[in-house]
């Protein structure tokens, strides 16, 4: 839901474009950022599986260096892109 502010409503937008050379619609690239593991916390799957079913998603993440998961995958089944970050600077937990 995305809130109008002419009329302070809260109602659901269409965010595909239309493409004016050709009069169609176009998916969105859309990029979810994360400052942790996105498998940690599973609003960030279901939410990028939800906008991967109209719009090409990838979820940008930055984890700590000493976590094993590999650096890009593809969630096949979901249809979106995951790429991580080693940032060590983040703190220690």
């Amino acid at each position: 839901m995305i809130a109008n502010a002419r009329h302070g409503s809260s109602a659901p937008r269409n965010e595909t474009m239309i493409d004016p050379a050709t009069g169609t619609a176009r998916a969105l690239d859309i990029l979810v950022l994360v400052p942790h593991e996105p498998s940690l916390d599973p609003r960030i799957h279901y939410t990028a599986t939800a906008m991967a079913r109209h719009h090409r998603v990838t979820v940008l993440a930055t984890v700590l260096p000493r976590q094993s998961r590999a650096s890009a995958e593809r969630v096949e089944e979901a249809g979106y892109k995951v790429i991580r970050l080693a940032c060590p600077l983040l703190p220690r937990p």
